[in-house]
């Protein structure tokens, strides 16, 4: 019995190999990491070719992009899988693919995306399949910073970057404290000057005292965008300008040109007739 037992579990260990043999091929040595990164709401490219790691091209590559933890994307011909938490948001080209450049492109790049990726060739027949690891890459992601100058009157454009933007909130260089401008799906006052657009906010008109911090943070309270504001007295226009130049003339006590002629001209007479 014993005998027999031992048989048949060696047999079954032979059919279960032959029907699903998967052996990871290399590895990914931190020398090998290759650094990208990106904004939180914009695209990233992970770069990948495959095309010097074979003898034999195959007629459709069967490419793999995963994690520590997850499985991302997996692309053979028209079929391909995206994981779960990435859906609709990664792709690997069919027509680059074929062509031997198998780079993972990303879109609405969250925070957390970042972490390191690794992509693999997978080849060999259905039942004795066989991986060739081709790369490792590690994604960072950052939030936007920026400062900018409005003129009073104008509007203040504040980009959402992406779907998960929740929560707009306000530091007032005058009065310490942040105070919650907007938040998603909330109803504001009729008399509010913020205006929500698909991917933005607009202030308008904005004044002096609309100068300060701006920032948006998604539901978790991390902040996707810090703008620092500082809004600017109105660019005088030219017709400005020239009324300007005018009062000053007029307030100056300048002499005008037709009036300088006309004294010239008296003048002129009354010394012809004293001589």
């Amino acid at each position: 019995m014993g005998a027999r037992r031992s048989i048949s579990c060696r047999a079954c260990t032979v059919t279960v190999t032959w029907f699903c043999l998967l052996v990871r091929v290399g590895s990914s040595p931190l020398s090998s990491v290759v650094h990208t990164w990106s904004g939180v709401g914009l695209q990233a490219v992970l770069p990948c070719t495959w095309g010097t790691q074979v003898s034999d091209r195959p007629r459709s590559p069967y490419i793999q992009w995963e994690t520590l933890t997850h499985t991302v994307f997996e692309r053979m011909g028209e079929r391909m899988f995206q994981g779960e938490s990435f859906r609709n948001r990664v792709d690997v080209p069919l027509e680059i693919l074929d062509e031997g450049n198998c780079s993972l492109f990303f879109r609405d790049v969250q925070f957390s995306d970042a972490g390191i990726y690794e992509s693999y060739l997978v080849v060999g027949e259905n039942q004795v399949q066989r991986r060739i690891f081709l790369q490792s890459v590690q994604l960072l992601v950052f939030d936007h910073k920026l400062e900018q100058r409005v003129e009073a009157g104008k509007d203040l454009v504040l980009d959402l970057y992406t779907a998960h933007a929740h929560t707009l909130v306000f530091e007032s260089v005058i009065t310490p404290g942040w105070a919650e401008l907007w938040q998603k799906g909330k109803a504001r006052n009729r008399d509010s000057r913020l205006q929500e657009n698909e991917d933005s906010l607009v202030i308008r008109g904005v004044q002096p005292g609309d100068s300060g911090t701006y920032r948006v943070v998604d539901s978790d309270g991390l902040a996707l965008s810090t703008v620092k504001i500082t809004v600017t007295d109105p660019v005088p226009t030219k017709s400005t300008v020239v009324q300007e130049k005018q009062l000053s003339v007029g307030s100056g006590g300048v002499v005008s040109p037709v009036l300088d002629v006309t004294l010239s001209a008296m003048l002129w007479t009354l010394v012809m007739f004293v001589l």
